[in-house]
């Protein structure tokens, strides 16, 4: 449920950094960028990165995590000027496996900023976890069904990873999780069987 383990913080750029980095990428030609943030949003200077986006000539297309819970409307529309398309991490809807993970997740604001999006012609992506310690089959079906109402791009469904130094690779014995030390994967825990994947 992260992209990076071992960090318990948010450590940013300066915005001058982004910028260079922003103008240097456009020099060179590129059309779409990636921007690797576990929540892009959440940046102090969000807003000033998008608005300089919006100035380049030739990146197009950027993608970017954030948490749609914390959007308004100003930042969504600065994300449509940029050309900003989101990867929206809900992952699950399921109670126990968000206690599990020690994530919230507020459905009607969740769904009244993916509104706002879709009105705002941004477009968006929504990715689920397959695994997470406290889903099943069926919490993972109702996280799907959710997901494909609010008419995403597409919804991703990935699995889950046990990345070195992550919380999840500390409750490995807590879930009885069962995962590849080769290559992260997990393939079971007390939840979701073997079966499943």
């Amino acid at each position: 449920y992260c992209s990076e383990g071992g960090h318990n913080a948010y450590r940013f750029f300066s915005l001058e950094r982004v910028k260079k980095d922003i103008d240097f990428l456009d020099n060179a030609g590129i059309e779409k960028l990636f921007i690797y943030d576990g929540s892009f949003s959440l940046h102090p200077h969000c807003l000033e990165i998008c608005e300089h986006l919006a100035q380049k000539k030739n990146i197009k297309k950027v993608f970017v995590d954030v948490n749609v819970e914390l959007l308004d409307e100003t930042l969504v529309k600065a994300f449509k000027k940029a050309g900003v398309c989101l990867e929206v991490g809900l992952q699950t809807v399921s109670p126990r496996a968000l206690r599990n993970i020690n994530r919230t997740f507020n459905k009607e604001k969740f769904s009244a900023n993916i509104k706002l999006l879709r009105e705002n012609g941004v477009d968006y992506v929504i990715d689920l976890i397959r695994g997470l310690p406290g889903d099943n089959f069926f919490s993972l079906m109702a996280a799907h069904k959710f997901s494909l109402a609010l008419k995403p791009m597409r919804c991703v469904v990935n699995p889950l990873f046990i990345l070195p130094g992550a919380q999840m690779e500390r409750d490995v014995q807590k879930f009885d999780i069962k995962y590849s030390r080769s290559s992260y994967l997990q393939y079971g825990n007390r939840t979701w069987s073997m079966d499943e994947n």
